[in-house]
């Protein structure tokens, strides 16, 4: 994990002088970098949002604040990403679902599509369904008929 760590804070430096406003001869990062989460304190996200920014901290030289914004599917923390100043030092940490989810399912999002842009994948992981021992089931095709009966 720490070489995608690594790889984003390099693209966050790399673009960070392409934000509109940005003077191209200012140092990066000249402040706090701040990671605005999108789930509350404590689940896996948070935790590897916290991993994340403590990687970035050292590779940085900087500070790298974890907020946590969670609420209405996320669209309350990518609202405040969009709305921050575009010059690189505020990123929200999120999943692609999400953001794409909230626009087919809240009818005001507080942002458009293009406020974001991804810049790296932080976090791979997997989803598995698990059953109790004692449902008669070893398998999804198993289960289903289970269900069905």
């Amino acid at each position: 994990m720490s070489g995608i760590i690594h790889k984003v804070a390099c693209l966050a430096i790399l673009l960070a002088p392409l934000a509109p406003g940005a003077a191209s001869a200012q140092e990066f990062p000249t402040k706090p970098v701040r990671i605005v989460v999108t789930v509350p304190p404590g689940g896996a996200a948070d935790v590897a949002a916290r991993l994340f920014g403590q990687k970035m901290t050292g590779g940085l030289g900087q500070a790298v604040i974890i907020e946590n914004s969670a609420g209405r599917f996320g669209t309350i923390a990518a609202a405040r990403v969009a709305r921050a100043d575009p010059d690189g030092h505020t990123l929200i940490f999120t999943t692609p679902s999400s953001m794409i989810l909230a626009h087919f399912t809240i009818k005001d999002v507080p942002y458009k599509k293009t406020d974001h842009i991804p810049i790296s994948a932080a976090v791979e992981t997997v989803t598995v369904l698990a059953v109790h021992p004692s449902v008669p089931a070893k398998n999804v095709k198993e289960f289903v008929a289970y269900l069905k009966k």
